[in-house]
């Protein structure tokens, strides 16, 4: 945009436009085989010359900027000197002002936005997005709960190789802390939001921590903002610090009434709860989806002689075991007592083969006492027939009821699907 309007300001071609830095010339624009000729930066340095250097192109100083321009005559170049301080000035005077109109903007987008979240998902989510969205090629990177989430327009492959760089950057600032030993880059979860863009220079970025008073941590990285950028910055860290406490101190409160105080489990009201989403997205979608339900073997009996502690300890062990297995799209809750029961989302067969491998493990790493556990297993598929939630527990609980009748320590399954009900045993083993 300058270029075009000191061209038909001076009726001349513009070559170039430089700032001078600590590090030599910025380029604002130049032709892409432009290079300074020899001597030019050294007369630039020296104050008492000429604002006028002519060689095979005429280079033209005013304050920390150089216009290059082609050969000239006489009185085109002086009525260009006469204006040329001017213009640039003013030019970039507005280029600064549009930076922090754009910055402005977005401050006002992520308030906005930042009074709307309550999760540290959400929390991130929304702020990568935002970005992408306010600056072109910019990546923002977050460290938070041993995860790292990038977001950037450039593609997948880029913004991996591009973690690689900065990885050492993040370990250095999250060991300082002294909350973490270490940062794995390669154990993370990473999530990309690319496309086609190029990524930026990542030496050039700009990396925080934001602690919450509980000692929660998150490190965010940005990287290939085009401006100086430090009070922006600051003023950022301060909305993720309060966003970040709050949306930390929600979870917690979140957790505490969803989740049951001994096993880490959820209740059972969430529990119906959540049962009924994904029922009707199963049949929206025309999905399979399985409920198992567990019942530790001879659970009184343990409580009776061992005491009710060493039953806690029992249920807890049953419960780890059970959330290890488990996939981040089911649901394990403690449903009564001893009973354990798990949605499964999307799943039929494969939750046969669950239910027997931690069977399996419940058998062989419990101790003290040793105790086994006896499931239930009902599958449904929407594409086949329509069930309430009710029903298809209901159908996992008969199957539990039937496994408990024939010997315990073994899975029984009612499978629901076709125009009868289908029974099948699964004999444990040992």
């Amino acid at each position: 945009m300058i270029k075009e309007f000191l061209e038909e300001l001076f009726d001349v071609e513009v070559i170039a436009l430089l700032r001078r830095t600590e590090g030599g010339f910025e380029r604002i624009f130049a032709d892409v085989n432009f290079k300074l000729e020899s001597g030019v930066e050294d007369w630039f340095l020296e104050e008492d010359r000429d604002r006028v250097l002519e060689l095979d192109n005429v280079y033209v100083k005013s304050g920390d900027y150089l216009l290059v321009l082609p050969e000239m005559s006489p009185k085109a170049e002086d009525e260009m000197l006469k204006y040329a301080k001017f213009v640039i000035e003013n030019f970039l005077q507005q280029i600064r002002l549009d930076s922090y109109r754009e910055r402005l903007r977005f401050v006002v987008a992520l308030a906005n936005r930042l009074v709307r979240i309550f999760t540290v998902d959400m929390l991130v989510e929304e702020v990568g997005n935002l970005f992408l969205k306010h600056f072109s090629g910019v990546t923002v990177v977050f460290y938070v709960d041993d995860s790292v989430y990038a977001f950037s327009d450039a593609s997948k492959a880029g913004v991996l190789l591009f973690l690689k760089k900065v990885e050492e950057e993040f370990k250095a600032i999250v060991r300082s802390t002294g909350l973490l030993q270490d940062v794995d880059f390669s154990k993370a979860s990473i999530k990309v939001k690319s496309g086609d863009g190029i990524l930026p220079d990542y030496t050039t970025g700009f990396v925080f921590p934001v602690i919450t008073k509980s000692k929660r941590f998150m490190l965010v990285g940005i990287y290939g903002l085009k401006h100086d950028y430090s009070f922006f910055f600051r003023l950022i860290a301060n909305y993720l610090f309060l966003t970040f406490e709050r949306a930390v101190l929600f979870e917690k409160v979140f957790e505490a009434s969803v989740k049951d105080g001994l096993t880490g489990l959820y209740n059972r009201a969430f529990f119906n709860q959540m049962l009924e989403k994904e029922v009707e997205r199963a049949r929206r979608y025309q999905l399979p989806i399985s409920v198992v339900m567990l019942d530790i073997d001879h659970f009184k009996s343990v409580n009776d002689t061992y005491g009710h502690q060493v039953g806690d300890r029992i249920l807890k062990e049953v419960a780890r075991i059970v959330m290890e297995n488990s996939r981040s799209s089911d649901l394990a809750a403690r449903y009564g007592g001893e009973e354990i029961v798990v949605i499964m989302p999307q799943t039929s067969d494969g939750s046969k083969i669950w239910a027997e491998r931690v069977r399996e493990r419940i058998k062989m790493e419990t101790e003290n006492p040793k105790v086994t556990a006896s499931f239930g297993v009902c599958i449904g598929d929407y594409s086949y027939g329509d069930w309430t939630g009710e029903e298809l527990v209901k159908a996992a609980d008969e199957a539990l009821y039937r496994a408990k009748e024939n010997g315990r320590n073994r899975v029984e399954v009612v499978d629901l699907r076709g125009s009868r009900r289908l029974k099948e045993k699964v004999e444990g083993k040992g």
